[in-house]
């Protein structure tokens, strides 16, 4: 077999070999390159399947974030890796959409959010890889379920604005008894400042008013969150 052919046959084995492992042990026991690499499906004349998604997977953002950081990427970011087309980055781009969606589907259950790490494991997956700080408010009913959830701010990077009048007014329009505010630190570290100690103590003060309860304020970092319900704080 020449030179040519047997690189050809290394090319194609390597695509094959993550459906292979797939089909002997299931997604479960697939790395995160794996996983990548089957939803990619195939690779280029130069390049591999599995090289092109470990070059995905070497990019700063994901470097630092893991593969949460997938939510950040552009679709130029992609389009810059060898083997990389419009489709393939339309893939990776549509994948990790889909797991943003995913994350919310207490939406569609309608469980009760009872807890902060329900609220926590709702909306982390989205605002743990934000670049500017947003204030999200999530508004319940005397059972604890969704009723909805809006955006109350989007600040700069280093800083929010959360108006208390405008959660109430929100929350009277729907008809909300209870109320989770979460925001994020793109710093990644979730400790409060002494402004969201000052935010949420009026935000706790306008809520006894009208006899709506302010269930938590939560502060979203990276993987990590600090509770003020938590801490002993409502």
């Amino acid at each position: 077999m020449n030179t040519k052919s047997s690189l050809l046959r290394e090319h194609f084995m390597r695509d094959d070999l993550p459906y292979e492992k797939f089909n002997r042990i299931g997604a479960e026991g697939l790395t995160d390159s794996e996983l990548l690499a089957i939803i990619l499906r195939n690779g280029t004349r130069n390049f591999n399947v599995y090289q092109i998604a470990c070059s995905i997977l070497s990019l700063p953002k994901i470097k630092q974030l893991g593969i949460p950081g997938l939510g950040r990427l552009k679709k130029e970011e992609l389009l810059a890796i060898p083997g990389m087309g419009p489709v393939k980055s339309a893939q990776v781009l549509c994948i990790s959409e889909l797991s943003k969606r995913m994350s919310v589907s207490f939406k569609e259950a309608k469980l009760p959010l009872d807890s902060p790490s329900k609220i926590v494991s709702m909306y982390m997956p989205k605002m743990r890889i934000l670049e500017k700080e947003i204030v999200m408010a999530v508004y319940l009913d005397s059972k604890l379920r969704l009723i909805m959830d809006e955006k109350i701010s989007v600040g700069t990077i280093n800083s929010s604005i959360l108006e208390p009048r405008e959660v109430i007014r929100s929350a009277m329009g729907c008809n909300a008894t209870n109320i989770f505010v979460l925001h994020n630190h793109p710093s990644g570290d979730p400790s409060p400042s002494n402004e969201d100690n000052i935010i949420t103590s009026k935000l706790l003060k306008a809520c006894n008013l009208v006899s709506i309860k302010l269930i938590d304020h939560i502060i979203v970092g990276d993987n990590r969150y600090y509770s003020y319900n938590e801490h002993g704080f409502l």
